[in-house]
């Protein structure tokens, strides 16, 4: 009898064996990607945004602005894994009106691992005080 059930048995033992095999491989995480770009807006107050790149990797920080009005986005502080390659102004091509915005892009070189926070500061050069802020958070690996 005991045979019996050993015999039923066996096909169910060799799909769980099946069943423990394929699942306890190492599992490879998905690749993070090698760039990324974040769009941030001037008006009202910004929650940062978060982004994983690769190592060698970049990250593009798109800003609305309109530095006609004499307010500008400045990189207040940077991260340590994080270099700046370019920082330009694009005006809106598509309102055609003087004085219109336009978007403030920095682009960074992810360099080493880690977390990095870029602080981003709108304001005028001659005001003390901040019109908005943004932060993004760079995790590399």
């Amino acid at each position: 009898r005991m045979a019996a059930i050993a015999r039923s048995l066996r096909p169910l033992a060799v799909l769980l064996l099946c069943v423990v095999a394929l699942t306890s491989g190492d599992v490879l995480p998905a690749p993070l990607p090698s760039s990324a770009t974040v769009k941030l807006g001037y008006v009202g107050k910004q929650e940062p945004a978060n982004v994983a790149i690769a190592k060698d990797g970049t990250v593009e920080v798109q800003l609305d602005s309109n530095p006609t009005t004499g307010y500008t986005w400045t990189l207040a502080s940077g991260g340590k894994g994080l270099e700046q390659t370019s920082s330009k102004y694009t005006a809106n091509s598509e309102s055609g009106m003087v004085g219109g915005g336009g978007k403030q892009t920095y682009t960074f070189k992810a360099t080493g691992e880690g977390e990095n926070d870029l602080v981003f500061v709108y304001k005028r050069a001659w005001e003390k005080e901040e019109a908005n802020r943004a932060q993004v958070k760079v995790d590399i690996k």
